[in-house]
Parts: structure tokens; sequence; C-alpha cells
């Protein structure tokens, strides 16, 4: 295993135990998820070059994607932080939403 592919996998088992250890925030859970991610594309970008014409289409897809879930996510933390003053996750109550 290369060096960067160690520390990649680093990234990504890092940003999941802060995923699932810290959320006290929203937006540190949004960090936490994009992290896993960006680490994950890029691994995805690395052994890409094994095969590339079926990679590439699935890490285009997995970008969109995260862009996607990056711009759902912010527009949820700008509407839980009007509605509620806060982004702290302990503050909402689903039943209420």
């Amino acid at each position: 295993m290369t060096f960067m592919n160690l520390v990649l996998m680093m990234m990504f088992t890092c940003s999941i135990l802060g995923l699932t250890m810290n959320r006290p925030h929203f937006l540190t859970m949004l960090l936490c998820l994009e992290a896993a991610m960006v680490s994950t594309l890029m691994i995805m970008m690395i052994k890409s070059h094994l095969n590339p014409s079926n990679t590439m289409m699935l890490t285009m897809t997995m970008i969109t994607m995260a862009v996607c879930e990056a711009s759902v996510g912010l527009s949820l933390l700008a509407s839980i932080t009007r509605t509620h003053a806060s982004d702290m996750v302990t503050n909402l109550n689903m039943l209420k939403c």
C-alpha cells in the first residue's frame, strides 16, 4: 500500500469517527460527510488508472452526487438556523418539523 492510499484511508476513517463521535452541530456533521466523500473520490481517482473508462464515469457520477448532497445540506442548515436559531442537533425535534 502506498503512502497516499494510507493517508486517504486514515482520512476516511477519521471523518467517519468524527461523524459518529462528535456531532453537536449540524455543520460539523456536514463537514465530516464531505471529508468522507472527498477521500473516497480521491481513492477512486487513484485507482482509475487501471481501468479508466468505467471508473471515470463512476467517479464523475459520485462527484455530481456529492455536489447535490452539499447543496441540500447547506440549504437544510440555513432553514434549521432560521427556524430554531441555532444549528445544534440536540435542539431539533423531528416530531415538530
